[in-house]
């Protein structure tokens, strides 16, 4: 039994030395791909790692990546607020990420956590460094937001943006009195989504409870947070459930161009 437990072990160590991630391992390269690195570009502080920025965009230079970013070595799960970023984009979306810790030496990848040689990084930069500038822009309508996409996506110095979250058109809080039937905030939310189920379908809003400072100073109530469609929002009046004041979403990006 002895020597079973020691064989068994032994078998678990090897298959675990024998672990390794690919990073790239599930993305087949072709012209459409492109992968960019850039440091903490919302830091205004302390380093940002700009020297390593690189894109790779020439399909070769996609597949040695791919061959060379084979890790084995795995790492402690630590990470730092300042982290560098890895994109993989596809026709200038990104389809996957991952994140690089200079600092600890280690890198996220789909399998875990994994030792990183930031010499790769030096090596990658060195080859295929990237001047980028950081774009913010608002929009009034999801159209205008639309508009500009579609116009920027043929400019050739354009490389990538963070798109809006367009699933809900703003939110609303509702306040209701705390009862002996309504004693929980789970409660006032059932309740409160059994009406709204009347007007509209379970994935066209999303109700919340946030214990902000208004909730812990108002606490003879419930103030619950509903994100949704305008439609909603005009349609819900209620004795009981008050609705607040309408707050349509504010859509915004941030886009990053080669210099």
């Amino acid at each position: 039994m002895k020597r079973l437990i020691s064989t068994v072990s032994l078998f678990i160590s090897l298959s675990c030395l024998g672990q390794k991630a690919e990073f790239f391992k599930k993305f087949n390269f072709d012209k459409s791909y492109s992968v960019i690195g850039i440091g903490p570009h919302w830091a205004t502080k302390g380093d940002t790692y700009k020297r390593f920025s690189f894109f790779v965009d020439k399909l070769e230079d996609l597949n040695n990546l791919k061959k060379e970013w084979v890790f084995k070595q795995k790492s402690e799960v630590i990470a730092q607020q300042n982290h560098f970023s890895v994109y993989i984009l596809k026709d200038k979306k990104i389809v996957g990420d991952g994140v690089i810790n200079p600092s600890f030496s280690n890198i996220r990848a789909d399998e875990g956590w994994y030792y990183f040689d930031t010499a790769l990084l030096e090596e990658v930069a060195k080859k295929h460094f990237l001047n980028y500038t950081v774009h913010e822009d608002t929009f009034s309508t999801t159209q205008t937001y639309f508009s500009f996409y579609a116009k920027i996506k043929e400019d050739s110095s354009f490389l990538f943006l963070f798109p809006p979250d367009l699933e809900f058109e703003g939110s609303f809080r509702v306040s209701v009195r705390k009862t002996d039937e309504l004693s929980s905030p789970k409660a006032a939310i059932e309740e409160l989504e059994r009406k709204f189920n009347l007007l509209t379908t379970k994935d066209r809003y999303h109700t919340t409870y946030v214990l902000d400072e208004y909730n812990l100073k108002n606490q003879n109530q419930w103030t619950l947070t509903v994100q949704a469609d305008k439609l909603l929002f005009d349609k819900f009046n209620d004795d009981i459930f008050i609705k607040d004041k309408w707050k349509p979403v504010i859509i915004s990006t941030t886009s990053f161009w080669r210099q």
